[in-house]
């Protein structure tokens, strides 16, 4: 399997012991993350660091529970 096989992203999120709806994937490659997207995976397509930040922060990731 490789990405972006739907069944790399299904597999990652079952070994996860995770919904693909709480996941979240991060790629340089549109293709990719279009694929995760496709399966429900909160997805960013990388570009810089900046951008990543503010993406994980609009979804809370890091927030403390």
């Amino acid at each position: 399997m490789a990405k972006p096989d739907p069944d790399l992203f299904r597999h990652t999120a079952e070994i996860a012991g995770a919904d693909p709806t709480q996941c979240y994937f991060v790629d340089d490659t549109a293709v990719n993350v279009a694929a995760a997207r496709d399966l429900g995976f909160q997805a960013h397509h990388f570009q810089n660091t900046t951008k990543l930040v503010s993406s994980l922060a609009w979804t809370g990731v890091g927030e403390p529970r």
